[in-house]
């Protein structure tokens, strides 16, 4: 694990060079007190300066590297977007009658009426 920890934090940028001799030392003891102290020693360890990228851990580090999110297009209403809409349909899923759309049926009738 002491080895997949040390090549996890190379591949992430880390400054663990100086590290490498006394993981292999450590696990060469297989001492358990010298693996654990290698391991704080690797977790101590700062990305290198001239790492180019930027990998945020948190959420929040991660929202402030977002760019602003786009202003959502204007909602608008016109005819053809009333008369097609899902909201104006009439029961039955026959369109509802507008301007646009004159309704063909006639007038409403009446239950009884004939």
């Amino acid at each position: 694990m002491l080895r997949w920890e040390l090549a996890e934090r190379r591949e992430a940028g880390y400054d663990v060079e100086d590290l490498e001799g006394d993981v292999g030392r450590a696990l060469d003891a297989g001492s358990v007190e010298e693996i654990e102290r290698t391991h704080v020693c690797l977790e101590a360890t700062s990305v290198r300066l001239d790492w180019p990228y930027e990998e945020p851990s948190t959420l929040e580090e991660i929202r402030r590297t977002l760019p602003p999110a786009p202003e959502p297009p204007p909602l608008t209403l016109d005819d053809e977007a009333c008369s097609t809409g899902c909201w104006v349909r009439g029961s039955g899923g026959a369109p509802a009658a507008t301007s646009a759309s004159p309704s063909r049926a006639g007038p409403a009738r009446r239950s009884g009426d004939t």
